[in-house]
């Protein structure tokens, strides 16, 4: 295998998980050279894997000339990442077991080595911000940074006296998981319950206000599992990103008081992506207060630079294109005492005129595709 090729030995090894590239790179020095930065190029840590924690901080102790310069992602998952766990004692009175101070030091001591990994441009992980905050403020240069199933309980991250350094920031997704089992204490009745205390409060006023203006971002996801703007409440009123070139929201009420419409309209000047899912519009007592028509054909006619467009559910948009019988799909929800927020069971007068426009959007920003030679990106 020594006589083959360079590009020959990349192809291989980039049909192989990262667990075979580094018992390739064992094999020779040759495969050694070529396998080794793409062994080290994603690491994966888990609060359920002391060895892999160990492993990175290992790994990072070596010095940002060693394995830790292969470095460019690190994905971390704690039990937030499985819907299906528990938290007990979350008054935090529980004492920990050896194994879980054996794990919380490991994690201590490899996000506190995390400026050796100097082209670390992506950190995927859902809890351990602090520590991100921290090693920012230590010099780390990390330019794009996704929370997945990120917990609305309270926790010692919201009390960091600053988060100034997620300023540096290009691209900021998070999506958040809100479960009332999991915390049995705290008040679950509005204003009181960790939702609203995360949305009213915590993430506007500490996350949001710290990245409004800034000049880096290009890319921003909010992403909730449940629905959000109206709620609690959340109003993209005060914020502006000069140069916002994607936006993705997903279960966010479309409202005068949530401003989406105007902070998107806001941003036409570089807004290229725009993706909207599971966004209603909620009708009080049948009263209108906006439409969905007159939304898209504002969208059609101020967003003159949108390539990406996305407001279709997935098994919606699947069948656009077949014989299939179409499923209904209510973009406006009813609001019910006692019960909250209820989809539709049947079309509302004008939920066709609704459908218009975002066909003629849709076709707009495939047409602009065409016309600059971009794949269709409307979808």
């Amino acid at each position: 295998m020594d006589g083959l090729p360079p590009e020959l030995l990349s192809i291989i090894s980039n049909e192989l998980s990262a667990v075979d590239l580094r018992v390739l790179r064992q094999l020779n020095k040759t495969w050694h050279g070529v396998v080794t930065p793409r062994a080290f190029r994603c690491l994966v840590i888990s609060s359920i894997n002391i060895r892999r924690s160990e492993g990175l901080a290992n790994i990072l102790q070596g010095g940002p000339d060693g394995l830790a310069s292969h470095i460019r992602e690190i994905d971390y998952w704690d039990w937030y990442s499985r819907r299906s766990s528990r938290i007990d004692n979350i008054d935090g009175t529980q004492v920990m077991s050896r194994n879980e101070k054996r794990l919380v030091a490991s994690l201590e001591r490899a996000f506190s080595l995390i400026s050796n990994a100097r082209e670390l441009s992506t950190l995927n992980q859902s809890a351990i911000l602090l520590a991100i905050i921290r090693a920012l403020e230590s010099g780390l240069s990390l330019h794009s940074l996704t929370i997945v199933n990120f917990s609305v309980l309270r926790s010692p991250f919201w009390n960091h006296p600053s988060f100034s350094a997620l300023r540096t920031l290009s691209e900021f997704h998070i999506a958040t998981l809100s479960d009332p089992d999991e915390d049995p204490i705290s008040d679950q009745t509005y204003p009181n319950d960790p939702l609203s205390q995360f949305w009213e409060g915590f993430f506007p006023q500490r996350i949001m206000q710290t990245l409004n203006g800034s000049s880096n971002l290009t890319k921003l996801s909010l992403h909730t599992d449940q629905l959000v703007g109206i709620i609690p409440s959340f109003s993209f009123d005060p914020f502006t990103f000069p140069h916002l070139t994607s936006l993705s929201l997903h279960r966010f009420f479309m409202h005068k008081m949530t401003g989406i419409e105007d902070f998107i309209v806001r941003h036409n000047a570089t807004l290229e992506s725009l993706v909207l899912k599971h966004c209603y519009i909620a009708l009080y007592g049948g009263r209108e207060t906006m439409r969905w028509s007159q939304i898209w054909n504002r969208f059609a006619e101020e967003l003159t630079h949108l390539k990406v467009f996305a407001a279709r559910e997935e098994y919606e948009a699947a069948r656009l294109d077949t014989d299939e019988p179409q499923y209904f799909v209510s973009r406006y929800l009813k609001v019910v005492d006692g019960l909250g927020f209820i989809p539709y069971a049947t079309p509302l007068p004008g939920e066709e005129d609704d459908e218009i426009a975002l066909s003629q959007l849709e076709a707009l920003v495939r047409g602009r595709c065409r016309l600059l030679g971009y794949p269709s990106g409307s979808h």
